[in-house]
């Protein structure tokens, strides 16, 4: 079944004209797609004709939050009749990238040799919420997306931001825009246009939000029994990547946390990987409201929301604050935008029954 005859089938869509146009362009890569890996795994070489040529390596899509991104590139890749593919978070692919980096530290251009061993086995790549925040990242992603495209690999790319805007304000910025203007040469950049955020509506909802005054310590910690029961640990800390962290009580697929111990200093979007991997349910208390002093932690708290929510990890969330009303700060209000659009969709029961941890 091909994406569109996919996207059409499923019940309860909401239709959106936006989406179908996506869905439209998706077709047509996949169909291209689709005919080169029946080439390559043709052993008698012969023609298979292409209806309709896509003329790049592959697409970056970009839009508000909540527009269905996510969704339609995962619609992608489960009906992409190729077996060379690879989907991940945007996260983990910087992770794989610098855990190679490390054993290749010795290796002339360690990353022409990371491309074209991936290049062996993977031929189509899609990943999730694409955006710069540092130099390092900038130059390590710079160079692979040059590999990348000389190695004839595609890529589905989704990003809440325009290329042209991407680290936008970061510091040496001027050494990131060649890859800018690569991602415009090679990937047809294509805009979800405004409308809906459809993660608002859902109404079958049982909210994982919940207010400080509704839910005391001794509340959160009855619902940790329940899940967990009695083979806990309390105080404890736990080993992520060699660093410890403190937990209020932690369980085979349950830990609670306090905001500042997940959240505060010594903190990494890595570490949050490995906790989604481990844990199923993720609580975390004392979350309190991130003023313009605190842009670090809601960095923080902003790459947890997007590995739980990526990994599918039921979230408790125990605060003071309306949880959309948190942010105070300046710097990072659009990322925010997308924080409040994946706590809303997290309260939906569809999302609660999903799991991809066995």
């Amino acid at each position: 079944m091909d994406i569109l005859t996919k996207y059409l089938s499923i019940d309860g869509l909401i239709e959106d004209p936006s989406q179908l146009l996506i869905i439209q362009e998706l077709s047509i890569l996949q169909s291209h797609l689709n005919t080169l890996d029946k080439r390559e795994n043709n052993f008698l070489n012969m023609s298979f004709s292409n209806k309709e040529e896509w003329n790049n390596k592959g697409m970056y899509l970009w839009g508000d939050v909540g527009r269905g991104k996510t969704f339609l590139m995962d619609l992608f890749f489960e009906t992409l009749d190729v077996k060379k593919k690879k989907r991940l978070h945007f996260h983990h692919l910087l992770d794989e990238i610098h855990e190679e980096l490390k054993l290749r530290k010795n290796v002339e251009n360690p990353i022409k040799g990371i491309v074209k061993s991936i290049a062996k086995d993977v031929k189509v790549i899609c990943f999730d919420e694409f955006y710069i925040e540092d130099i390092a990242d900038a130059m390590i992603l710079s160079r692979l997306l040059d590999n990348i495209f000389k190695h004839n690999i595609y890529l589905v790319i989704t990003s809440n931001t325009e290329p042209s805007e991407l680290y936008k304000g970061g510091l040496q910025r001027e050494l990131f825009l060649p890859a800018i203007e690569s991602i415009k040469k090679h990937l047809k950049v294509i805009n979800i246009s405004k409308g809906d955020d459809h993660r608002l509506k859902n109404k079958d909802s049982s909210s994982y939000l919940m207010s400080h005054d509704d839910y005391h310590d001794s509340k959160l910690e009855k619902y940790f029994k329940s899940v967990n029961g009695s083979n806990y640990k309390k105080d404890e800390f736990i080993i992520i990547r060699g660093r410890k962290i403190e937990s209020r009580y932690c369980g085979d697929d349950i830990i609670w946390f306090d905001f500042f111990a997940i959240c505060g200093d010594k903190r990494s979007k890595n570490d949050y990987i490995d906790i989604a991997k481990k844990y199923k349910t993720i609580i975390i208390s004392n979350v309190i409201e991130m003023n313009l002093e605190m842009e670090n932690e809601a960095r923080r708290f902003i790459a947890l929301v997007d590995e739980l929510y990526d990994q599918n990890t039921n979230l408790i969330l125990a605060t003071n604050r309306d949880y959309k009303k948190l942010y105070k700060g300046d710097k990072l209000k659009s990322e925010y935008e997308r924080t409040n659009s994946r706590l809303i969709a997290m309260q939906d029961n569809d999302y609660k029954v999903q799991t991809k941890k066995e």
